[in-house]
């Protein structure tokens, strides 16, 4: 079975499909089609790479924040957000400073792509335990999104089109320096299976009381899919909003992309009809490369950033998000962590400085 067949058995049991009146049975082969859509989804991330990535205009770089040059490096900053109300559009009062943490280092990228750091927020206390009639000491485990800080990320989708991938990326994180700051390099899943899972994830959250079952596994897809949540042409000035109920543990939901820009010109909160349009354009993030300006002419000067919001998660190549020091003297980039067959290469050998069309 292909993707492309997988994908076109799950779109069309979808559509067949009324899970507000299906049996059990038909609950139970539209699970079925999950499972065969997502092997077939995980088959071809594992033949994806590199060079693919890059000419189907697929592949992300974020710089991951500050100087990180060790997996060691995790920087955490305390989310300050804004609350936003969805029914009127409007921040619902000053910013808030949280005790959430914010993890954008290097290993924070890497816990994202562990499918069982996500689901059930929990903390069970380490210690001294018995364990099969033997004293031994036992690591305090942390899951989830909240208590780790696993909130979605920025990056920038990549074109062969517009030259040096350095005058790509987004510097947020203070000075330009390319030497001293690990690039991320995350290739996007195709459009259409993105667009496939958007409405299966809804169609489940509907259904959730009425077949937990559904709505169970895909979960366990939305846990092992990367997912671009927005996209924009250009720099988004995105930020978090809590469009919970409140700022406790069981009230705060925490939305990146949603909130205040930081841009002059679109100072206040970006509203609902905007939000709308970075969906459905994440949905074709290709798009966004036909939209953004022109790069300047001597195409070594920076330009303007598209920006994608992304869920990171597992990718079954175990190539990838891939981390990466650029290298001046040879105008290329260092891998600096990755699997074994990339550690002793350089990236430069298919990701040169200028990317040919």
């Amino acid at each position: 079975m292909s993707l492309q067949f997988a994908r076109a058995k799950l779109s069309m049991r979808m559509m067949m499909v009324d899970l507000d009146t299906c049996s059990e049975r038909d609950a139970e082969l539209l699970i079925q089609d999950i499972d065969d859509w997502c092997s077939e989804f995980k088959a071809w991330e594992r033949g994806d790479s590199f060079a693919a990535a890059f000419k189907e205009h697929r592949m992300t770089a974020r710089v991951v924040a500050r100087a990180a040059t060790s997996t060691k490096n995790t920087t955490t900053n305390k989310l300050a957000m804004n609350q936003y109300n969805l029914q009127t559009h409007k921040v619902g009062h000053a910013k808030h400073q949280t005790a959430d943490i914010y993890d954008t280092g290097l290993s924070g990228m890497k816990l994202r792509t562990n499918p069982d750091n996500f689901g059930q927020e929990q903390i069970i206390p380490g210690g001294m335990k018995k364990i099969d009639g033997q004293i031994k000491k036992v690591p305090t485990i942390i899951t989830g999104k909240y208590n780790l800080g696993l909130h979605d990320l920025s990056a920038c989708l990549l074109s062969t089109a517009r030259g040096s991938i350095l005058n790509q990326l987004a510097w947020k994180e203070g000075a330009k320096e390319p030497d001293k700051n690990a690039i991320a390099f995350m290739p996007l899943p195709l459009e259409a299976d993105l667009q496939l899972f958007f409405v299966l994830n809804a169609k489940a959250k509907q259904c959730k009381s009425k077949h937990p079952a559904i709505h169970q596994k895909v979960a366990w897809v939305r846990r092992r899919m990367t997912r671009v949540k927005l996209a924009n042409e250009v720099d988004a000035g995105s930020g978090f909003v809590n469009i919970g109920t409140g700022w406790k543990n069981d009230q705060r939901r925490y939305k990146y992309g949603l909130g205040l820009v930081a841009i002059p010109e679109k100072t206040g909160a970006v509203g609902i009809g905007e939000t709308e349009r970075r969906t459905r354009l994440a949905l074709q993030y290709r798009r966004t490369l036909q939209m953004m300006p022109p790069m300047p002419k001597d195409n070594d000067s920076p330009g303007t950033n598209n920006e994608m919001v992304i869920a990171y998660r597992q990718h079954a190549s175990n190539c990838f998000p891939l981390f990466a020091l650029f290298e001046k003297e040879n105008n290329r980039f260092e891998v600096i962590d990755g699997p074994e067959e990339f550690k002793t290469e350089w990236i430069g050998k298919s990701v040169p400085r200028y990317i040919e069309n």
